[in-house]
């Protein structure tokens, strides 16, 4: 009979199995074999069996293997929403801006900056000439036109509208 492995000193023990595996039962105190797992060769974590097993039961080791528990600091990780678990920041939120958005967003505070401190040096420019006596035109946007003077024709070529010369009333009795 194999040595029989309590609960409690599972902790992070391997299961050392040879080319031939081997057979792990799970065995109530009265002898009676509960459940039983099969391993092929290779080294196995016997953690997760302590979840199937109460204080009271043990398990046996049969075939070719071998229980090591100087495993020293590695733990088998379960699977599951724990796996994904890290515990650096339990509280952690995810911002509602991403960090695309927050430089945009610090970008265009550094352009409407820039854009006040041109609009006030070309307040301060048209005040400078205004005390001189020299008057600046300002252009008028695009959707609004002038109507043409009464008298006057305009064509449109391509994109550009020229400004047409009034007509003038010719003398026919001069004319030639």
């Amino acid at each position: 009979m194999s040595e029989l492995i309590k609960k409690n000193e599972i902790g992070n023990g391997r299961l050392l199995v040879g080319a031939d595996g081997c057979q792990v039962n799970c065995i109530c105190p009265e002898g009676e074999v509960i459940w039983s797992v099969g391993y092929q060769g290779g080294i196995h974590f016997v953690q997760p069996l302590k979840d199937f097993m109460t204080h009271a039961h043990r398990l046996e080791i049969q075939g070719n293997g071998t229980f090591y528990n100087k495993a020293g600091r590695m733990v088998c990780q379960t699977l599951g929403q724990r796996a994904y678990e890290t515990g650096a920041n339990p509280d952690f939120k995810p911002s509602v801006a991403s960090e695309a958005e927050k430089r945009l967003r610090k970008q265009l505070e550094q352009v409407n900056k820039a854009s006040n401190s041109i609009d006030r040096k070309m307040n301060a420019f048209k005040r400078m000439l205004e005390e001189q006596g020299q008057v600046i035109e300002e252009e008028q946007p695009d959707d609004q036109t002038e109507a043409p003077e009464e008298g006057t024709e305009t064509t449109e070529t391509g994109s550009e509208t020229e400004t047409p010369v009034p007509l003038q009333e010719v003398n026919k009795e001069g004319a030639e």
